[in-house]
Order: structure tokens, then sequence, then C-alpha cells
């Protein structure tokens, strides 16, 4: 389940990512890839310099694993 909601995740930001180009008409996303030690990653696609959009980005995280203790408990604090 988690695979193919990540799939659905990128798949949704190369599409967005391809219609701002698109529209752009000049420049074109870079994309940067990283990788989470614990579980996860991401995906980092900016445009610089375009017709339109003098800088753009959207980027996507995937991050699972094991939560630190305080982490779990800042956010059970906080309602999350």
């Amino acid at each position: 389940m988690r695979a193919r909601f990540e799939k659905m995740l990128r798949e949704a930001q190369i599409s967005i990512t391809d219609a701002i180009a698109k529209i752009d008409g000049k420049a074109t996303f870079q994309e940067d890839c990283w990788t989470r030690e614990g579980g996860g990653g991401g995906m980092s696609r900016v445009l610089r310099d375009g017709a339109v959009w003098e800088k753009a980005g959207v980027n996507l995280s995937v991050v699972y694993g094991s939560m630190p203790q305080e982490a779990l408990q800042a956010a059970t604090e906080r309602g999350v």
C-alpha cells in the first residue's frame, strides 16, 4: 500500500512539473533525489530562469521508520 501511494505521489509531482514547464516554455526542471538512512527519501524538482517563472519548485518527501521518543511526545502534545 505504501509503495502504491508513493508511486502515485511521484507521478503527480512529475505531472505538475511537466505542466509548469510546458506553460513556461523555456526552462526545464532539474531533479535531485535523496534517500533517508532510516527509511524513505525524496525528490526535489526545481526550475530556474524561466520565461514565466524566475524559480519554481515541487518537492516530495516520503519518510518512514522509527520516530524518536522525543519527537513522538512533541507530536502528541501538538495533537498531530
